[in-house]
């Protein structure tokens, strides 16, 4: 694949030959010299140890771009033959409107006559290269299927009956998909619309607690200096790396003195408390933050709180929407601590009423499989209808400009 770049013996220019045939394209430079040395692409032929194809043309000059695009077949041009100089384009209005708008007009129907078009760039592969996309490809067909087959799996054995579950294998396709009867059973029998509510009361309090803490804390980390900064932190990150197991005959103790146990309170609180990553996110992603902005602030007679809550807060907003999906995920998954903590049937979150298919129901796979996508459906509507939030939040930080 050929490109052309005009003004290839300039800054910009030169670099962007550099990189195209570091990348194995062909470069064709055509440059008019006027504000740049052929000598630059000497450098860049010793840079890359490929010859570089110049032709010292004007993009004015119409015969001379019909003559370039005659000998070389160009698939794609990248322009930079542009005067750009600011004071001279005030003194020189007519040559800059000349060279900028005329010259790219000329280039654009010269490669329009010569059919420069897009569809038909063809990208060639090495060997190695094609091997590799076959890897990846593979790769990513087989961890697909192993994410979703048992998905699959699990929604045609929702809609069968006990006898056709008994006599057809997990993949054989029931013969009502309006068989209802399975869900209707499995949400009365596990007492599932109460467990839902406990699990959004869970998880509301939770992520609300965590992000008004978690950034407060993180604020106050980030941008205050203090003897015990840093011990702080580094304790955090112990805290982290302990794990939850080890320490919960300790935690069961502490629970059951404060009369935590078997209360939705207390199971709120216990979630709270073990939040260290979303520290850790917020802290990172207020590094990013200049501080210039909380001087300002200061300069204009604006108060801690306020430079918290109208510049912080709303800066994290992409760290709030990514601690909420780990942490919001991980409230409404738990099962370990949910088990451990709230015994009473009335109190159960949506992990737990999966519970109740055990022991003589454990056979059950049909109601089995109608509870795990009736605890899923949640999960699916809030993102289908919030997916464009959540990817907005998340990407919001992912390039600073």
């Amino acid at each position: 694949m050929s490109i052309l770049v005009t003004g290839g013996a300039g800054y910009i220019g030169s670099h962007t030959v550099v990189e195209l045939q570091n990348a194995g394209y062909d470069v064709v430079v055509v440059d008019n010299l006027c504000n740049s040395s052929e000598k630059a692409l000497d450098r860049v032929s010793k840079i890359t140890g490929k010859p570089v194809k110049f032709y010292k043309a004007d993009i004015l000059d119409r015969d001379a771009m019909n003559e370039v695009f005659d000998k070389e077949e160009i698939d794609s041009c990248i322009h930079f033959a542009g005067l750009k100089a600011v004071g001279e384009s005030v003194a020189k209005p007519w040559e800059y409107y000349e060279n900028n708008i005329a010259g790219t007009l000329t280039l654009v129907d010269v490669m329009r006559k010569h059919n420069v078009n897009v569809q038909k760039r063809k990208k060639h592969y090495t060997v190695g290269a094609i091997l590799w996309l076959i890897v990846e490809y593979v790769s990513l067909i087989f961890f697909g299927l192993c994410a979703v087959v048992p998905v699959i799996s699990c929604v045609i054995t929702a809609f069968k009956t006990q006898e056709e579950y008994q006599a057809t294998n997990v993949m054989t396709l029931p013969k009502n998909w309006l068989n209802f009867d399975n869900f209707i059973k499995a949400f009365q029998t596990a007492d599932m619309g109460r467990a839902f509510l406990n699990s959004v009361i869970v998880m509301v309090s939770v992520l609300v607690v965590s992000i008004v803490i978690g950034t407060q804390l993180a604020y106050v980390l980030n941008r205050f200096k203090f003897p015990g900064n840093g011990l702080i932190r580094n304790l955090f990150l112990f805290a982290s790396l302990l794990p939850a197991v080890a320490m919960q005959v300790t935690v069961y103790n502490i629970m059951t003195a404060l009369h935590f146990v078997n209360h939705l309170y207390g199971y709120i609180i216990l979630m709270c408390g073990t939040d260290v990553i979303s520290i850790y996110i917020f802290i990172q992603f207020m590094e990013n933050i200049p501080i210039s902005l909380d001087e300002s602030a200061i300069i204009d007679g604006a108060s801690y709180w306020t430079i918290y809550w109208k510049i912080m807060l709303p800066l994290l907003k992409p760290a709030i929407v990514t601690s909420c999906i780990l942490k919001g995920v991980g409230v409404y998954n738990e099962y370990y601590a949910a088990n451990l903590y709230l015994m009473r049937k009335e109190i159960r979150t949506m992990a737990l009423s999966l519970y109740t298919f055990v022991g003589p129901m454990g056979s059950k796979y049909n109601l089995i499989c109608a509870g795990v996508i009736i605890s899923l459906l949640p999960a699916l509507i809030v993102f289908v209808c919030c997916q464009k939030q959540i990817y907005s939040g998340i990407t919001a930080g992912a390039v600073k400009g």
